[in-house]
């Protein structure tokens, strides 16, 4: 995943700050159990992303956090706020990694890709077309 960052850092637009400390990776392991490690690696490399600015963002732990205090419907139905795509529609994840893009408007589920990686992919893909 790092050097799938760093390739399209210097390709496109971005916003990559640094790695989240052991305080905060603590803090949300105490919060969410069951955190998938793609997740924990992805804040190893960065504490939150933005791809394409202004663009996709993906949460750093603070936000979060935040978000997890604000979103107890969508935590009871297994999802946890993971980031928001540029034209608002909302991005969370599952227990097991997959990411799920929720429709802003309608607020239902629109797509899903099964980990980290693969919307990595999708949304690297589109910042290169």
């Amino acid at each position: 995943m790092f050097e799938k960052i760093m390739q399209f850092e210097g390709l496109v637009p971005m916003e990559v700050h640094e790695p989240a400390n052991g305080y905060e990776i603590a803090n949300l392991k105490d919060v969410w159990k069951d955190i998938p490690q793609a997740m924990l690696e992805l804040f190893e490399i960065s504490n939150g992303l933005e791809i394409n600015v202004p663009g996709t963002v993906i949460y750093s732990i603070h936000e979060l956090l935040e978000r997890i205090g604000e979103e107890q419907q969508r935590l009871k139905e297994g999802l946890i706020p993971f980031g928001v795509m540029s034209f608002g529609d909302y991005l969370y994840m599952k227990p097991g990694g997959k990411i799920i893009q929720v429709d802003h408007e309608e607020r239902e589920n629109f797509l899903e890709w099964n980990s980290i990686e693969d919307f990595l992919d999708d949304e690297f893909a589109g910042c290169e077309s």
